[in-house]
């Protein structure tokens, strides 16, 4: 049997959740397909926002989608004491988290500390969903169902517990329950066309209107567009990191 995927309900879905929040919201604009798609389909309470260090690739791609788009971008800029206070924050959130998690989610808890929003959007899941890891398309992971469950169980919580923290309300559309009912389970080749993941999401996005070039750009995953990577690892090995939590009784 022909397997077949809805895009009408992928992007109804996503516009019921930003059309959902009746107040103006921050969203974290990286120029990447997920954050850039979002940013298409949401309405005048939208307020982009881009977090890296100076010079940072996720910057420029972001201020191209924004102008593209006739959107005002706000664009913050961190020194590297403050991506160590993010990324303290992450460990006040979740003290196990390796240098990897704390290096993605240090973004999340800059956007949060910049924003004056009590909504933050972000494109959390895509990937996860859609297959968008490097890993599903070289064969280090034949489907996305580990990657799901970690997503789920383990950094989701984590990320609605740093939410918390900085009394602020987390939207992540793509895990709308019945955008993953409806497309995580779809068979793998589905998801990957032509050693390309996102599949699903590109022909999507290009049925309902989203710029081509958009939708086939490539970006770096967060904590390396954002320059956050390179901050945290140095910082851990310096012990910098290591000392704030002690500084701060062990957050």
């Amino acid at each position: 049997m022909v397997r077949t995927f809805d895009g009408k309900l992928l992007v109804q879905r996503l516009k019921y959740s930003l059309d959902s929040i009746e107040e103006p919201y921050t969203l974290g604009l990286s120029g990447g397909l997920d954050s850039s798609f979002l940013l298409y389909l949401s309405g005048e309470h939208c307020e982009p926002c881009v977090v890296g260090i100076d010079g940072a690739k996720d910057i420029t791609n972001a201020e191209i989608v924004a102008r593209h788009y006739k959107r005002q971008l706000k664009v913050e800029i961190f020194s590297e004491s403050d991506v160590i206070e993010a990324a303290s924050l992450v460990l006040r959130a979740d003290p196990g988290a390796s240098i990897l998690e704390i290096s993605y989610d240090a973004v999340l808890a800059g956007l949060m500390q910049r924003s004056e929003r009590r909504f933050i959007v972000t494109g959390q899941g895509s990937d996860e969903i859609f297959y968008g890891y490097s890993k599903f398309i070289d064969g280090r992971e034949s489907s996305n169902v580990e990657s799901l469950r970690i997503l789920l169980e383990r950094t989701a919580p984590r990320e609605m517990n740093l939410a918390s923290i900085m009394q602020k309300e987390l939207v992540t559309p793509y895990l709308d329950r019945d955008i993953i009912d409806s497309f995580a389970g779809l068979p793998r080749e589905m998801h990957i066309s032509e050693g390309i993941g996102k599949s699903i999401l590109r022909k999507s996005a290009l049925d309902a209107g989203f710029e081509t070039k958009f939708v086939n750009s490539k970006k770096l995953a967060a904590q390396y567009g954002s320059g956050f990577k390179r901050v945290i690892s140095s910082a851990i090995k310096s012990g910098i990191i290591g000392n704030m939590e002690r500084i701060n009784g062990g957050l």
